[in-house]
């Protein structure tokens, strides 16, 4: 079904994506790499450079995740760095490569990666808010309860200072 999907529609990246996933699941790694890096070939914008663009994302992301679990590190590193290339917006690719990260005992490299991921969003938007939370949570398993609470008052404080900007906008333009 999925490959009916993918000939007709080859530009449709969540078809790859569930399909690479799916042998993946299934434990044909060798088949879904293949998948992945077809979807990627047929999705790629002219102008999304050699990550392929925003389509291209998902893609990455799906297959960082892959070499992650096959303990291809380096591997997963290269496609979640493409997948961020692709969209330096991918809330999905920046929790999988920390989570990745924090599982190797990389707290530094898992908080520069969160770091770099919060300044791509706005102050109070939901996928930002889904990072800092993300962040915190990894400072709590690690055991890093002081860090934590730093990370959850950086992300109040933010919070409150893009809603208090919104207020005074608000006001200003009345």
């Amino acid at each position: 079904l999925l490959r009916r999907g993918t000939e007709v529609s080859k530009r449709h990246a969540p078809l790859w994506q569930a399909w690479g996933v799916l042998e993946t699941r299934h434990g044909t790694t060798e088949d879904a790499r293949d998948i992945f890096q077809q979807g990627i070939w047929a999705c790629a914008q002219h102008s999304g450079g050699q990550s392929g663009g925003r389509r291209c994302a998902r893609l990455w992301q799906a297959w960082g995740v892959l070499e992650a679990r096959e303990g291809d590190h380096a591997a997963a590193r290269r496609c979640f760095s493409r997948a961020l290339d692709a969209d330096n917006r991918n809330v999905a690719a920046i929790t999988a490569w920390t989570k990745m990260e924090e599982e190797l005992g990389n707290h530094a490299d898992a908080r520069s990666i969160f770091e770099r991921g919060l300044k791509q969003f706005p102050a109070s938007s939901d996928d930002k808010m889904t990072l800092w939370r993300a962040y915190e949570v990894m400072e709590e398993r690690a055991g890093y309860t002081k860090e934590a609470q730093q990370v959850f008052n950086r992300s109040m404080r933010e919070a409150m200072n893009a809603n208090n900007n919104d207020v005074l906008t608000e006001k200003t333009d009345r």
